[in-house]
Order: C-alpha cells, then structure tokens, then sequence
C-alpha cells in the first residue's frame, strides 16, 4: 500500500521467471469463460472491483509473481501519481525564486505550466527518467537494506 495521501504507486518488471515462480496469469484466466462469468456475478461483492477488474479488464497482461529479489536492470517503468498541480508550482517557486512566490508569481508559473502541457496525475515514467529515479534513490535503498538486516538480526 502506498504511504497515506500518495496515491498508488507501481513498478512494471521486465524479466523472465521460471514458469514455477508464477502464482496467476491474468491474460490467461481472463480468457477463462467460467471466471468471467464468475467475477460477473460476484462483482458487487468483489472489494475495488469497479476501480480494478471492472476498469481495466484484461488490458494490463499483468502477471502475480512470486519471487525473492529483484534488480535495478528488471525494472522497466516506475509509476505512481504526481504532485497537484498547486503543489508543483509552489515548489517551482522555491526554485526559481528562492522563497514562496507571491500570487502573482505563483499565477505566472501556473500559466507557463499550462502553456508546457503539464500533466498532473497518474503517469509512466519513461526508461530514462526511472533510470534517473533509480539511481538516485540507490544510496537510500542500501540504507534501508541494511536497517532492515540489522532488525532480523536482533531478532534472532
């Protein structure tokens, strides 16, 4: 789950797995008559339904693996939800002006924003953004890998 107030973020792998290591093949159950029925009748009782299987159906080709680590290079796209708009001007702001930018400031960069084609929302990075992303969240990732050794050694 994502932190509160973030969104949900995702991550979309590129890899091969062993054909053991595949717990469900939603392109293939998709295919599968009885489970569509299935999830047709039961949708009302199915928890995100509406926001899940009953949006997205069969477009995503996701695949539910089970598998004990993966790498830097595995990672194709990182996804997640952006900052709204307002808050990406507010730190615009700061940027270009070194403090929080006036209103009258605030509404220039909100207008070049606009003229940009700004998006705000859920998105894909592309391959050189979530290389960038991945690298510069490297150092913190080794920080946390190595908090989280030192709580299972305490634990033995």
């Amino acid at each position: 789950m994502p932190p509160e107030g973030q969104g949900f973020q995702g991550t979309i792998l590129y890899l091969y797995p062993p054909s053991n290591n595949v717990i469900v093949n939603l392109s293939k159950l998709y295919r599968d008559a009885a489970f569509r029925d299935a999830m047709e009748k039961n949708k009302a009782n199915i928890m995100g339904f509406y926001d899940g299987a009953g949006h997205y159906g069969d477009s995503q080709s996701e695949v539910v693996l089970e598998i004990d680590a993966v790498s830097p290079e595995d990672v194709y796209s990182l996804g997640g939800w952006s900052s709204s708009l307002e808050e990406l001007v507010s730190q615009a702001a700061h940027l270009v002006y070194g403090r929080p930018g006036t209103q009258i400031e605030r509404d220039d960069l909100l207008l070049k924003a606009s003229q940009a084609g700004v998006n705000v929302g859920p998105a894909w990075l592309n391959m050189n953004a979530t290389r960038r992303v991945l690298a510069r969240t490297k150092p913190v990732a080794a920080a946390l890998a190595e908090m989280k050794r030192c709580q299972e050694a305490s634990k033995l």
